[in-house]
């Protein structure tokens, strides 16, 4: 019996611009990179207050983001729960996604409560 074989899934890939916020720069620089390779414009930024004067600017410029990436916890800094509900201030229908690295220690029940 031979193995059964199917085709890889077609990757997606997008278009517009994409913010990626993460306090280190190897995040950054990889999810950065992985959003190129799927066909976005990305820029970055180290920390919430950061990532909330690039998605202004994007939207009074009319290139504004398709998404952002944000980072939940930025020690000592704006991080992304802080950072979301400044974006939804500004755009009620920004695409927004949150994530926390599981390898620190994560409360998840919390997570839920961020309402992004």
């Amino acid at each position: 019996m031979s193995p059964v074989t199917q085709p890889a899934p077609a990757v997606r890939r997008g278009t517009g611009r994409i913010l990626v916020m993460d306090d280190e720069e190897a995040i950054r620089t990889l999810l950065g990179l992985m959003m190129q390779q799927l066909g976005y414009e990305v820029e970055c930024a180290s920390d919430g207050t950061e990532a909330v004067e690039l998605f202004a600017r994007a939207k009074v410029s009319g290139h504004g983001f398709v998404g952002v990436l944000l980072d939940l916890t930025v020690p000592g800094r704006m991080g992304g729960k802080e950072a979301a509900a400044e974006l939804r201030r500004i755009d009620p229908s920004a695409k927004l996604i949150v994530s926390r690295r599981l390898c620190r220690r994560t409360n998840l029940g919390r997570i839920s409560e961020i309402r992004v």
